[in-house]
């Protein structure tokens, strides 16, 4: 899939701001959209981008850069716009982690490592951290 980035970089779309047509990745990838036909039909060609564009959107991060679908294209978000693209990250976080925490709390204590609870809270202190500064940045 590397190639799909080596591509990209040639087309100079690799850059903050950069519009990336959806038609471009279909393309590279070999994605065939039906104009019409059943679910699976369209499914499967969904799934194959899906999983071309959170391979891309992967190694961008890696180099400071989102990936964000929009309306069946895609774009680069610029690096002033990946702080909010973070903080969803983080929010993301603090609801899984809150969730985690309900599914400890109602597990049998017998069948849960005793670390759990406190990798737990390790992990509610430094987003509490992350929040502080995130608001004293604000």
């Amino acid at each position: 899939m590397k190639e799909y980035i080596d591509n990209l970089e040639k087309m100079g779309l690799i850059k903050y701001g950069s519009v990336i047509p959806g038609d471009i990745i279909r393309s590279m990838a070999g994605i065939d959209l039906p104009e019409t036909g059943t679910r699976e039909q369209f499914r499967d060609p969904a799934l194959k981008e899906l999983s071309v564009s959170d391979y891309i959107r992967g190694r961008l991060i890696s180099r400071g850069m989102y990936l964000s679908a929009t309306k069946g294209d895609y774009r680069i978000l610029s690096a002033g716009e990946n702080q909010n693209q973070i903080y969803s990250y983080m929010k993301s976080a603090d609801s899984k982690l809150k969730r985690a925490m309900r599914l400890y709390d109602n597990t049998p204590k017998e069948h849960m490592d005793n670390t759990v609870k406190a990798r737990i809270h390790l992990r509610e202190s430094a987003l509490r951290e992350q929040k502080k500064r995130k608001d004293s940045l604000s």
